[in-house]
C-alpha cells in the first residue's frame, strides 16, 4: 500500500475524501482506516457553481421573474453558507425556497442549441438534493477545517490532474498523449508510489503486448 512506503504508523491519523464512490469503504477498510470519509468540497463546490452560473442567467422579463431570479440567487448564495458551515441538514431549506418560486419561469423559452435557464436549474437542483441526501454521512463542517487549517478537498489535486490530461492529450498539440498512452503511464506512476515498478514479484509491463498487471493501486 501507499501508506505503507510513506512510512505511516499506526498512530498517524488519515483522512480520505470521497466523490460518492460506493466502493471507497471496502478500500479504506482493507487499509485500516476506521474513520468515515469525508465528502470532497471540490465536487460539492462544482455543483454549487453550475447552480450560480445557471441563476445569474434566469430571465428577468417582467417584475414577478425579477423578483424571484434575486429570491433564487440569494438563496443559492445561502444554500452555499449552510453547507460549508457544517449546516447541510438544513439544505432542503433552501431547496424548497427555489421550488417555492420557479413557477415563475414557466414558458421560459430556450435558443436553438440550448435549453430554457429554468429546465437546467431545476435538473441541477434536483441532482445537488439527491446528492446531498445520499452523502449526508460524510459531509462536515468545511468551514472549521479550513479555520484549523486542515484540507476540505482535493482541489489542487483534481486541478492539477485536470489540466495536465487536457494538455497532454489535446489533439491540436505535437507528441500529446494517446489513450492507450496515458493509461500505461498511470500504471506506471501508480506502480512507483506503490514500490512495486522494476519488481518481477509485484507486477510486470509489456509496452508493446496486451499485457499490463499491476497488483496494488
Amino acid at each position: 500500500m501507499c501508506a505503507d512506503n510513506h512510512h505511516f504508523g499506526e498512530s498517524t491519523a488519515l483522512t480520505a475524501f470521497t466523490d460518492g464512490c460506493p466502493g471507497l469503504r471496502r478500500i479504506l477498510a482493507d487499509a485500516g482506516v476506521a474513520e468515515l470519509p469525508i465528502l470532497d468540497w471540490f465536487h460539492i463546490g462544482m455543483r454549487l457553481q453550475h447552480l450560480k452560473q445557471i441563476a445569474s442567467a434566469l430571465s428577468a422579463d417582467d417584475p414577478a421573474q425579477v423578483a424571484a431570479k434575486a429570491a433564487i440567487v440569494a438563496e443559492v448564495e445561502r444554500l452555499h453558507w449552510r453547507i460549508w458551515n457544517g449546516k447541510a441538514k438544513n439544505a432542503r431549506i433552501s431547496i424548497d425556497r427555489i421550488r417555492a418560486v420557479m413557477h415563475h419561469f414557466q414558458g421560459e423559452p430556450g435558443s436553438r442549441k440550448s435549453i430554457a435557464p429554468s429546465r437546467k436549474l431545476w435538473t441541477a437542483l434536483q441532482a445537488l438534493d439527491g446528492y446531498l441526501n445520499g452523502q449526508s454521512d460524510w459531509l462536515v463542517n468545511y468551514a472549521q477545517r479550513h479555520r484549523a487549517g486542515l484540507r476540505v478537498g482535493t482541489a489542487i489535486t483534481e486541478g492539477t490532474a485536470n489540466f495536465l490530461v487536457n494538455r497532454r492529450m489535446n489533439k491540436s498539440q505535437q507528441l500529446r498523449w494517446s489513450r492507450r498512452g496515458a493509461d500505461l503511464l498511470l500504471q506506471v506512476r501508480c506502480a512507483v508510489y506503490n514500490g512495486a515498478f522494476g519488481s518481477t514479484s509485484h507486477g510486470h509491463f509489456r509496452v508493446k503486448g496486451s499485457v499490463s498487471k499491476i497488483h496494488r493501486c
